[in-house]
């Protein structure tokens, strides 16, 4: 959903953070995962910038725990993204 506002435009997702959740991560993506709000309220650049570094860990996490992960993951999360938080538009 994407609230606008004088300045600029802000994306909210309520279910951010399940959308990065992993059957067996790593405690270094785990520490994480910790750290990431539920919901996401901020700029789309933003949003790219955090999606990157989550995708970047969690590929590193597949890796440690030797699971396959989906190829290539960061567009694969961001059609993601778009399905579930580009969709709804509104003006405030």
């Amino acid at each position: 959903m994407w609230l606008q506002g004088l300045d600029e435009s802000v994306l909210v997702d309520p279910k951010f953070k399940e959308q990065f959740e992993i059957a067996h991560p790593t405690a270094r993506y785990a520490a994480l995962l910790d750290e990431v709000p539920p919901c996401f309220v901020g700029t789309e650049e933003r949003l790219v910038a955090l999606v990157e570094l989550l995708c970047s860990e969690m590929s590193a996490a597949f890796r440690g725990t030797g699971a396959l992960q989906p190829k290539p993951l960061a567009l694969w999360l961001l059609r993601v993204l778009q399905a579930d938080a580009f969709v709804c538009m509104c003006s405030i």
